[in-house]
């Protein structure tokens, strides 16, 4: 009699160790489809392009004497830098992702976009 409830026990619980495998196979699947479709929408940094003739430069002399901009820096070429920026952040990259891929501060991108990535004084 006792045997035969934990025979009944053993089996009942393998039955539910089975059920719930089943379970997490079926959950993995659809969380899979789900992240895959999330994904399609997601964008990666790598995927931007930097111009080298746009790319910030740092400045070549040392510090402590009279410090110049890279070179890159003049109004013109702010200006051609911002207006890629503007380009990628309206197709959907972070001010985060395109500081990455540019190598350089997300304060300067923020800046960028709170002026409306249009250079000179308003």
């Amino acid at each position: 009699m006792l045997e035969a409830r934990l025979v009944a026990a053993v089996q009942s619980i393998q039955q539910l160790r089975h059920e719930i495998t089943l379970g997490r196979i079926e959950r993995t699947k659809k969380n899979k489809d789900i992240a895959e479709k999330i994904a399609v929408g997601i964008r990666d940094e790598r995927e931007i392009v930097v111009p080298p003739l746009l790319a910030i430069r740092s400045p070549r002399t040392k510090r402590g004497s009279r410090r110049r901009s890279g070179g890159n820096k003049e109004p013109k070429m702010v200006s051609r830098r911002w207006a890629l920026w503007k380009i990628q952040y309206n197709s959907g990259y972070t001010t985060h992702q395109i500081a990455r891929a540019w190598k350089c501060c997300r304060s300067t991108v923020e800046y960028a976009r709170d002026k409306g990535f249009v250079t000179g004084r308003k």
